[in-house]
């Protein structure tokens, strides 16, 4: 059938069918590449020449319609080189799971996508089926948590994607960056690259008071390392909220102690509190009320009337 698309599961075998153009859709978690001018004007060509896509077209049955999972620029070519009429397409018996991994693996391969465009398509995913981070990762045989910091890349300012996209930004600055305005990103990611900082500069930039995760830290006159757990908690925080997070605890008073996120400006509080917000409403993980206690900021009324998040989750 197809020379690059796998079986379904369903065990239904796949067919090449002739279907109208309105009955052909776009998957929306379809990663889109744009294609060169040139190149795609050569689709066009290639096309009327041979009075059928220059490549295959794979799609699924989907509610109404049918699904595009690949080929879709060769669609795009073969309707401009024939405006009406039908096309032929592979059509598989894809389960949603299915569909969402191979339009994003065959996809990747053929077309490079950069790690912002596989961002943008796992965020469509999860809207398209009403998924949480979760089920996404179950799909794509990833972990939940490549799945959350993949997500934070999509809340970068577009330029700032960019220089993500031309590789002079790494995916931990990347992360770093998304959790500021997009003022704040644009401005910190132009120095990063300016100035040749590595992750590390970058976050003592954002963070003045930040260090390296596993330092030494002081408590009154003595000085602790803090144990495993706490580091492994640290990080797990960290990765949540696109921030380095620091867990002070008394062993003395049962554990009881603070959970500290840094934040320089009230733009960044707000994407604290927003990103709190839609963890809490989507993951589902306590009902209830958030208590913040906020040091070191006077005339707070007002300021904080716009951010602050609802007060039941």
């Amino acid at each position: 059938m197809s020379i690059i698309a796998p079986s379904p599961q369903s065990g239904i075998t796949p067919k090449k069918e002739t279907h109208y153009y309105d009955m052909l859709r776009v998957a929306p978690y379809l990663p889109i590449k744009k294609v060169d001018p040139l190149a795609y004007d050569r689709l066009v060509d290639l096309s009327s020449d041979l009075m059928a896509p220059a490549g295959e077209i794979i799609a699924r049955p989907f509610q109404d319609h049918f699904e595009i999972l690949f080929g879709y620029d060769y669609l795009r070519a073969y309707q401009e080189a024939v405006p009406k009429g039908q096309v032929l397409i592979n059509l598989y018996h894809y389960s949603d799971s299915e569909a969402v991994r191979i339009a994003l693996d065959l996809n990747y391969s053929h077309f490079n996508l950069s790690i912002i465009e596989l961002a943008d398509a796992y965020k469509a995913a999860l809207s398209h089926f009403k998924w949480k981070n979760s089920d996404l990762a179950r799909a794509l045989g990833l972990k939940p948590s490549t799945i959350c910091n993949r997500l934070k890349l999509t809340e970068l300012n577009n330029e700032v994607k960019e220089l993500v996209k031309e590789g002079k930004l790494s995916l931990e600055q990347a992360k770093a960056l998304s959790r500021l305005s997009f003022v704040d990103q644009l401005r910190f990611a132009k120095l990063t690259v300016q100035y040749g900082w590595d992750t590390r500069q970058l976050y003592k930039k954002i963070h003045p008071n930040w260090h390296p995760k596993g330092v030494l830290v002081k408590e009154g006159e003595s000085i602790i390392a803090k144990d495993s757990d706490l580091l492994r908690l640290e990080q797990q925080l960290g990765e949540v909220m696109a921030s380095p997070v620091k867990i002070d605890v008394d062993k003395k008073k049962k554990y009881s102690g603070k959970v500290r996120l840094p934040f320089f400006s009230i733009s960044e509080l707000s994407g604290l509190i927003a990103r709190i917000e839609r963890s809490t409403k989507t993951e589902q993980r306590w009902k209830g009320e958030i208590q913040l206690t906020i040091d070191g900021l006077d005339h707070l009324d007002g300021i904080l009337s716009d951010i602050c998040p609802s007060d039941e989750f």
